[in-house]
């Protein structure tokens, strides 16, 4: 196997972006090896990456695990650092609304010494089993998707034993996702999310960040018409209030698919905030209900940008296949947390590296694969020159096989 040995220049200068995270030059220098051995490794545990990415003075295995685990350094300075990286490098017009989808995934674990382990529904099986629940969140702009935050659910009784405070998923994401991120002056922001993530308290406190929130409402949600006193579960609502039905058409995951769709303005009870109720209606009869608290959206928006939220999905999916997501081997919730930061930085590194080329695949719908691959390659060929300027043609067969041996493991 080739082991890698010098970045492109184009990863090195991104990755400068992020020395602003660190105030140890040793663990900024640990964090640029790690991010560019995720690109490049075929294995995800800490000695699998530490191998792949060799380098001159040789660091060691527990360099790179105390530097996930105890190294003195913040997953969200990186966060925030990951966002300034992702408006310097893609063009975002000032009256761009960006949208961060919130969402969750479930990894399968069995370790008992792996923190926040437990008993939870693996959303792929439908089946109660051990393993890891993450709180995830991607950021989406340009038709591109960009990893955020992601964050380790703890139940009630792994929280008390790590002596940390219980906090619900919605809580998580809120108090380390949604108010954290911090966005350029004049950026504008809806936060989108499925109805497990609802509550009144999300709505409220995502305002009070400035930010807009799209939501699927589940049918017992409370609503009332505004001036009226009274509420109504929202499909109680849709039912006795005289709702204008019309089809409309959107292109939902690539196919194109018709709705019957009604709009009404409603105040959300609990929070008194005047929202837009969506209701959709499919030919059996069977309903669905949307909220915004952005008043003039086009309710056909408003069901795009949720349906946008199932891009979350294929980036667990993908990052799980490609930079190892869900294959860590790290037991402490400090380090699984800070593997995963790093496995957002990967990717952002990939899908923006040919952002203003001329052959941009991401105009042509191509998978993250066919960019990681591009990646890989530049990372070879770096490391190509560098044995070439390492071998001079000069020295004796023998010294430049002996040269060669330092390249390959």
């Amino acid at each position: 196997m080739l082991s890698l040995t010098r970045v492109p220049p184009n990863y090195r200068q991104a990755l400068c972006v992020f020395k602003q995270a660190f105030r140890y030059d040793p663990n900024f220098i640990s964090f640029a090896h790690m991010a560019c051995a995720l690109i490049v490794a075929d294995g995800w545990t800490v000695s699998d990456l530490s191998e792949r990415l060799s380098r001159r003075d040789e660091k060691e295995r527990r360099t790179y695990s105390r530097f996930f685990s105890k190294a003195k350094w913040s997953q969200t300075a990186v966060a925030t650092a990951l966002v300034t990286f992702i408006f310097n490098r893609v063009d975002i017009d000032n009256d761009q609304r960006l949208k961060l989808h919130i969402d969750d995934t479930f990894t399968q674990k069995f370790a008992d010494a792996t923190d926040g382990v437990g008993n939870f529904r693996n959303g792929s099986t439908g089946e109660i089993e051990d393993g890891n629940v993450i709180v995830t969140s991607c950021l989406q702009t340009n038709g591109l998707y960009f990893p955020f935050l992601p964050v380790l659910y703890l139940g009630e009784d792994e929280a008390e034993r790590l002596n940390e405070p219980f906090k619900t998923k919605l809580e998580i994401a809120v108090e380390r996702i949604i108010e954290p991120l911090q966005l350029p002056a004049g950026a504008a922001l809806t936060v989108v999310a499925d109805s497990a993530y609802y509550s009144e308290k999300v709505v409220q406190r995502t305002l009070e960040q400035g930010y807009d929130v799209i939501c699927r409402l589940k049918s017992d949600k409370h609503v009332r018409p505004p001036g009226a006193v009274g509420s109504y579960r929202v499909r109680d609502y849709a039912e006795e209030h005289d709702l204008s039905f019309e089809e409309v058409s959107m292109t939902v995951r690539g196919t194109e698919k018709t709705y019957r769709v009604a709009e009404d303005i409603v105040v959300l009870d609990g929070v008194g905030q005047k929202i837009k109720l969506v209701v959709t209606e499919d030919e059996d009869g069977s309903r669905r209900y949307y909220m915004s608290t952005d008043l003039d959206q086009p309710a056909v928006e408003i069901l795009e940008c949720a349906e946008d939220r199932w891009n979350i999905e294929t980036y667990h999916q993908q990052a799980a296949e490609q930079f190892g997501m869900k294959s860590y081997e790290l037991e402490s919730k400090a380090g699984i947390e800070r593997f995963l930061q790093l496995v957002c930085v990967a990717w952002t590194l990939v899908v923006t590296e040919e952002i203003g080329e001329e052959e941009a695949l991401w105009a042509d719908n191509a998978q993250i694969g066919d960019r990681l691959n591009q990646a890989v390659n530049a990372f070879i060929i770096e490391t190509l020159m560098d044995f070439s300027e390492a071998v001079g043609s000069s020295l004796p067969a023998a010294e430049r096989r002996q040269i060669a041996r330092k390249y390959v493991t």
